[in-house]
Formats: structure tokens, sequence, C-alpha cells
């Protein structure tokens, strides 16, 4: 991967990104993407253990988990 990565970056002419993007970073759009997927996860598990051990009603499980992840 480090070989690769000296040879392919946004300067690279077969990638033809356009100048105005080589310095673009696109990690903060799609860390919190993933921190959404993780809360999704972590939502569903959540009610599914709920669920499993009958700790709440389905009923509550399913609209405080929709409420959480709004």
């Amino acid at each position: 991967m480090q070989k690769l990565s000296k040879v392919i970056t946004p300067f690279h002419k077969d990638l033809r990104i356009p100048k105005i993007y080589h310095y673009e970073c696109p990690w903060p759009a799609a860390q919190k993407q993933i921190y959404m997927i993780n809360v999704y996860k972590a939502c569903i598990v959540a009610v599914n253990f709920c669920i499993k051990y009958e700790i709440l009603p389905k009923m509550s499980i399913i609209v405080h988990s929709c409420k959480f992840m709004s």
C-alpha cells in the first residue's frame, strides 16, 4: 500500500482530478457517515437485547430508538 500510495496521488495524470480539488479533504463528511452507521448498529443491538430479555415493551423500544437516531 505504501508503494502504491507513492505512485497514485491526486496529481496522477490518469486520475484526472481537477487541480481545485487536489487539496480537498472529504474526511469530515466520511467520518460523519461512519459515526451514523455506528449509531444505527448500536441502536439495533440495544433493541435486540431489550426484546430478547423483555426489559421494555417492544413498541416503546422502537419509539425510543427512532427518537435517538433522528
